[in-house]
């Protein structure tokens, strides 16, 4: 009979607990929204920025290279167009990034020549952001990273 009134009594504490605890969130919420700061207001979502990488692919005599494939870290995938600009948009939290990006010629000589792969990093140290909503969207980021490339032997 000792072990069944202990249970009965484990289950008693555990429910008035939760009474307690549920009463304490509602009345905490009652203080909050009803005190001279105003309702507050409920935002879901983590802050986020747009950080845009952009630049220009050129081959050692100068010339503009067209079809690079250009990968970044967390940004995806992207090709140069017909004038050796790229461009791409991550979007991530916004602090100090930095993106590893690579340049791969997967074309062979389609685009001029067979060149060498690049890899490289782009680094946003204190990053100024522009266009934010004052809430969760900081804003936007840039930096241009030109690269010129070789060709293969």
């Amino acid at each position: 009979m000792k072990p069944k009134i202990r249970k009965q009594w484990f289950v008693f504490q555990n429910k008035s607990i939760q009474y307690i605890l549920s009463f304490l969130g509602i009345g905490s919420a009652i203080i909050f929204n009803g005190c001279m700061y105003g309702s507050p207001v409920v935002e879901y979502g983590t802050p986020s920025a747009v950080f845009k990488v952009t630049g220009k692919v050129t081959s050692k005599a100068g010339e503009d290279i067209q079809g690079i494939k250009v990968i970044v870290n967390s940004g995806g995938v992207t090709r140069t167009d017909g004038n050796g600009i790229y461009k791409t948009d991550i979007s991530d939290f916004p602090k100090d990034q930095e993106y590893k990006v690579q340049f791969m010629d997967d074309d062979g000589s389609q685009n001029g020549g067979d060149f060498v792969a690049l890899d490289t990093v782009v680094k946003f140290t204190d990053p100024k952001f522009e266009d934010g909503d004052g809430d969760w969207f900081s804003g936007t980021a840039s930096k241009e990273l030109n690269v010129t490339l070789e060709k293969k032997n």
